[in-house]
């Protein structure tokens, strides 16, 4: 039942079919009750309550607008839900007391999409609105109020529907990917009638235009769904990419635009609102962007779904994935998710049958991915082995071929290591157990050739010796951006040597000779991809602790391999280190087959994405409560309550999230309103778990 926060006394209650507002207020003639949804942070809060809505404010005070009401005693923002002609409730309704704009912001299919989120989440609707909806921006919206928005949204769809269609075909041509765009024009056409669209899952190869040829793809679906008057929503994993989507796609749509956190309120506010009203026909953005309302939405295009960026930080903390999942589902738009890599989630869909599978054939394969082979370092003082030293000098044009063989064109080098920093991780000599600060137990690092060894807190490491093994000898474990990029200058004098990390990333290089070293994640593209790639400590990146860890690794090499050129062009990926996972996945180019492994291996312990799990943290004895009222079934796999903050983990099939998620949200709404012991958070299929 929908009531305000503070009941009416027993007097005051009316007669059946009589409403009264308090303060002596006139209610509107036609559905003078708004349901609001209040911005509360409280979980038992965290629903719709009923106002009176006055005169005055009937023509403005409709739904998916912000509303000021009076919450608890204070002036609180909401949203209006919906209007409606009586109320449940048995006492004085308190009054709107005014409409904060007239833009109905939090629209229908916002709203459900919020809804179906905080229930995948076991979220807050309030908590997931926040996500969805930026904050007000006056100027911004009173710039487009101002505007015949109308006529802009009809003279946006028609130039997007008649904007020329790209010059040429994405490379290489895959006969998949054409049977895709087929599907796409087909259900586009006359015959749309209801029907879902086609939903495809998409290996792109570097082939063609490396780093940046997954935008080639997604133009030539985007154009597609364009010229039939619908629009297209994208999202990119960082500004990076954010900044290359924007390039390939400018030709498409001249009343595009882009959303990203980092954007200013105005900014962010008139991007939301041109979507909102079609001004805007194509949106391309980072994680800000999933939830973006869009007018006729036809497609949602994801490229790098497994990228960390893509996870919320804020509550509930859903993955943008998932939001277009959802989104796609509750839709039935077309969706077309793009990687170099493929992550188990995806991998999931295309077994499942949910989505297509779009990737390249055997024969193809070999010539558009680059040549990638593991290096060891047997017997060799240096961490970049003899054979990497010669391939090196190689792409760059300074080595003599073979006889017979032709010298390939020289071009530039990529070094990636995993660190930023001098010697970011020191370990001991002989036994290579990590060092770690004896004050703080955090890792201990050089910052320079000559710089004291230092913990992040700063404690200096005067005097070491081995816990272990008593050892006093010291090597690194880990070699950073600032050592390498040191060591390479000296080995290649009158090379350019470039260095992206950190805050000083490299979006674009010439394509020249020359060497850069680049942390993962920070390496720049180069029209016509890198000559060769060599990934230092490759082993030890997958000595990484996590679930995550094996996955986010292999992803990453496989994001680095597709900055480089083809094999038919000479493209070398070498990997320094030893592992078996290297040979396997990595020298026959098999994401799908290592996705595919991956997601086999989880499955015997309900691990996401072949199950769903559910970390809760608080108080052991709040834990035992939640445990005791969830009374979950026996095909919930319960561990804990262990560690200490204490956590319990709950993993369960998918056919039983539904009903396991809504119920952990009701649990916490109910313990919040009898105040019993202490908060119990909730994390569903969190990265790290």
């Amino acid at each position: 039942m929908s009531e305000p926060l503070f009941a009416a006394e027993p007097a005051l209650v009316p007669q059946p079919g009589e409403l009264r507002l308090s303060g002596g207020v006139t209610p509107a003639e036609t559905d003078p009750v708004a349901s609001v949804l209040v911005e509360s942070a409280v979980p038992h809060l965290a629903r719709e309550f009923d106002y009176a809505v006055p005169a005055e404010l009937d023509a403005h005070c409709r739904p998916g607008v912000r509303a000021r009401v009076r919450f608890a005693g204070k002036l609180t923002t909401g949203y209006v839900i919906a209007r409606k002609p009586d109320t449940d409730f048995l006492g004085e309704l308190s009054p709107v007391q005014r409409v904060v704009s007239p833009v109905p912001v939090l629209g229908p299919e916002t709203l459900q999409l919020c809804r179906a989120v905080a229930d995948r989440y076991a979220g807050t609707l309030p908590d997931v609105v926040r996500l969805a909806i930026p904050a007000r921006h006056a100027a911004a919206e009173k710039r487009m109020l101002s505007h015949d928005l109308e006529s802009e949204a009809t003279t946006a769809r028609d130039f997007a529907a008649t904007a020329p269609l790209p010059d040429t075909r994405p490379e290489p041509v895959l006969p998949a990917f054409d049977e895709f765009t087929r599907a796409l024009q087909d259900w586009l056409g006359p015959a749309e009638g209801g029907l879902p669209g086609p939903r495809a899952v998409m290996t792109v190869l570097p082939a063609g235009q490396p780093g940046s040829g997954w935008a080639g793809y997604a133009s030539a679906a985007a154009a597609a769904v364009l010229r039939h008057g619908r629009s297209v929503l994208v999202l990119v994993p960082d500004h990076r990419d954010l900044l290359e989507a924007e390039r390939v796609f400018s030709a498409l749509d001249g009343a595009g635009t882009s959303v990203a956190a980092e954007q200013g309120p105005q900014a962010r506010c008139t991007a939301f609102l041109s979507g909102l009203y079609g001004t805007a026909r194509l949106i391309v953005g980072t994680r800000a962007a999933a939830f973006q309302p869009m007018k006729d939405l036809g497609m949602i295009i994801v490229f790098d779904d497994a990228h960390d960026s893509y996870q919320e930080q804020r509550a509930p903390y859903p993955h943008a994935r998932e939001v277009a999942l959802t989104r796609t589902a509750l839709s039935g738009c077309a969706l077309l998710m793009l990687s170099y890599s493929r992550s188990p989630e995806a991998q999931r869909l295309v077994e499942s049958g949910w989505a297509g599978d779009v990737r390249a054939p055997r024969d193809l394969l070999r010539q558009a991915a680059p040549l990638a082979a593991p290096v060891d370092r047997p017997g060799q003082v240096g961490r970049i082995p003899e054979d990497v030293f010669r391939a090196i000098r190689a792409a760059l044009g300074r080595e003599k071929p073979r006889a017979g063989q032709e010298p390939p064109s020289p071009g530039p080098v990529l070094i990636s290591v995993p660190r930023a920093g001098y010697i970011p991780v020191l370990s001991c000599a002989r036994c290579r157990t990590r060092i770690l600060c004896p004050d703080c137990g955090e890792p201990v690092s050089q910052r320079s050739p000559h710089a004291p060894m230092k913990c992040p807190a700063g404690h200096e490491l005067r005097r070491f010796s081995c816990p272990e093994c008593g050892s006093r000898r010291v090597r690194s474990a880990v070699i950073g951006v600032d050592r390498t990029h040191e060591e390479l200058g000296r080995a290649f004098p009158g090379t350019r040597v470039l260095r992206s990390w950190g805050d000083h990333i490299l979006h674009r290089i010439d394509p020249g000779p020359g060497i850069v070293v680049a942390t993962t994640g920070a390496e720049p593209l180069v029209d016509g991809g890198y000559r060769a790639a060599v990934v230092l400590d490759a082993d030890s990146a997958l000595a990484r602790p996590g679930l995550r860890a094996v996955e986010e690794t292999v992803s990453a090499w496989f994001r680095i391999g597709g900055l480089v050129a083809g094999a038919a062009e000479g493209g070398r990926l070498l990997l320094v280190g030893q592992n078996p996972l290297i040979a396997r996945v990595m020298t026959r180019w098999d994401p799908e087959g290592f996705a595919g492994a991956e997601l086999a291996e989880r499955a015997e312990l309900l691990l996401p994405p072949a199950g769903r799990q559910a970390v809760l943290t608080g108080e052991k004895r709040d834990l035992d409560d939640v445990l005791a009222r969830l009374d979950p079934p026996a095909e919930v796999l319960v561990r804990g309550p262990v560690g200490e903050p204490p956590s319990l983990t709950l993993r369960f099939p998918h056919r039983a999230a539904p009903g396991i998620t809504r119920r952990l949200a009701e649990i916490t709404a109910e313990r919040s309103a009898r105040r019993a012991g202490e908060p119990v958070y909730v994390r569903v299929d969190a990265r790290d778990g």
